[in-house]
């Protein structure tokens, strides 16, 4: 399907309606005020502290777009076969406990979720989430009930469907994770793509009720020439925990914010990232980590290894309240560069309005040792496997992080398949 933004509005709204896989109201409501914000709201600026290493213009559709779909599949992490690096898996299907839904499906099935859905500001303040309430195509609702406990990870793959031959295509997509108190379990959203140029706008969101624990991992595999921008919005509720690991290999530009509240005490967010850039990839990442109240912690560690021509911006905020006394928090910007063109920005910062708090931040920018390549190509390595040992050591921090082996082993397989690729 082919759309204008800039169309005449009536004719722009018998297109958008036309979207819409269910027959509730509020679906067709939403995507008419999305479009109001889309048409109303202004572009980003690099004035902006946000957009200040990075052209938004870049990343904002600007004709007729095509607009495109996807196929989600749902499976188990069973374990991983080492001898034949091979994963075994095996299909999902839902139950009382957990369910994974296209997110038109599960929108239709449980109302409720509309009223969620509309009290969120963000889909109508930026732009970027106005463009996906107004052209969304994709995404999931994936649920953990009451006391639900995943015995395996649940894989949810995105794979985005669409003409090769076409140019402007516009991928949107929305996923809702939902984790109801006490639940535990690690839910993995993978992404990829084969396009020869595909813009993507995606708006993550995970909501924890009191005292669920969640580990959710995205792995941002798109094709070499994919544009991503990607906002990822966390509430957690008291005694909440979550674990967000992100890994991003493919695209030629990706933009990513986090937006955490801590709004209830003892909740505790853990933020890691995995860069492996190369050529001219471009990676630039804003975390907000805002403490409201007492007894919160937070971490944040996001690690970039960087060949080629690569470039990496990583900008991080912690905002702590006057009420939040006994905040934890800490936040670690790590690279590592592999080439002399390559090039690496940090700018961790902290903003503290409270007494009796602990909160620390750092970076660190370290060149690969030529003597360290030598000694392994003494022990019979070639330089490329040498640089790889070097890479999966700087990464192994947060492969730990995930504590199942065959997680573990599944992000360290495509982080060397990333890395082969590449050189």
């Amino acid at each position: 399907m082919q759309i204008n933004i800039h169309s005449p509005f009536e004719q722009i709204l018998e297109t958008i309606n036309g979207l819409n896989r269910t027959n509730n109201s509020w679906a067709r409501d939403l995507r008419k005020a999305s479009l109001i914000s889309a048409r109303t709201l202004p572009m980003p600026e690099t004035k902006s502290e946000d957009w200040r290493c990075l052209n938004p213009r870049h990343l904002f559709p600007q004709n007729t777009l095509n607009l495109t779909s996807e196929e989600i599949t749902c499976t188990q992490f069973v374990s991983w076969i080492n001898e034949t690096n091979k994963l075994e898996e095996e299909s999902w299907q839902n139950t009382n406990e957990v369910q994974v839904l296209p997110i038109w499906q599960a929108f239709d099935n449980f109302p409720q979720l509309a009223k969620k859905y509309f009290q969120k500001d963000q889909h109508q303040k930026d732009l970027s989430c106005a463009l996906i309430g107004t052209l969304s195509t994709g995404g999931a609702y994936i649920h953990l009930a009451n006391e639900a406990n995943l015995e395996h990870p649940l894989h949810v793959c995105h794979r985005v469907n669409n003409n090769l031959e076409d140019k402007d295509n516009f991928f949107a997509l929305h996923t809702f994770v939902q984790a109801q108190a006490n639940s535990r379990g690690t839910v993995i959203e993978s992404f990829t793509d084969e396009s020869q140029d595909l813009l993507v706008h995606s708006l993550l969101e995970i909501d924890l009720e009191d005292g669920a624990q969640l580990t959710y991992i995205v792995l941002s595999d798109w094709s070499e020439n994919t544009k991503n921008l990607a906002h990822i919005y966390v509430n957690l509720g008291e005694n909440a925990s979550l674990k967000l690991i992100f890994v991003g290999l493919g695209g030629s530009l990706t933009k990513v914010f986090f937006n955490e509240d801590l709004q209830n005490s003892h909740s505790n967010t853990e933020i890691y990232g995995i860069i492996g850039a190369d050529h001219q990839q471009v990676f630039d990442v804003n975390t907000f980590v805002h403490h409201h109240v007492a007894h919160s912690q937070s971490n944040v560690l996001f690690s970039c290894a960087l060949s080629g021509q690569s470039h990496s911006v990583f900008s991080g905020n912690i905002l702590v309240e006057e009420a939040a006394l006994y905040t934890d928090a800490y936040q670690k910007n790590k690279n590592l560069l592999l080439s002399p063109k390559a090039k690496a920005e940090s700018m961790p910062k902290l903003e503290i309005k409270a007494d009796d708090v602990r909160c620390t931040h750092g970076a660190s920018f370290t060149n690969y040792d030529p003597e360290q390549i030598f000694y392994l190509q003494s022990r019979g390595l070639s330089e490329n496997q040498a640089k790889q040992l070097i890479v999966s050591g700087f990464f192994s921090e947060i492969i730990e992080k995930a504590e199942d082996e065959t997680i573990s082993n599944w992000l360290a397989y495509h982080l060397t398949e990333n890395f082969n690729q590449n050189n």
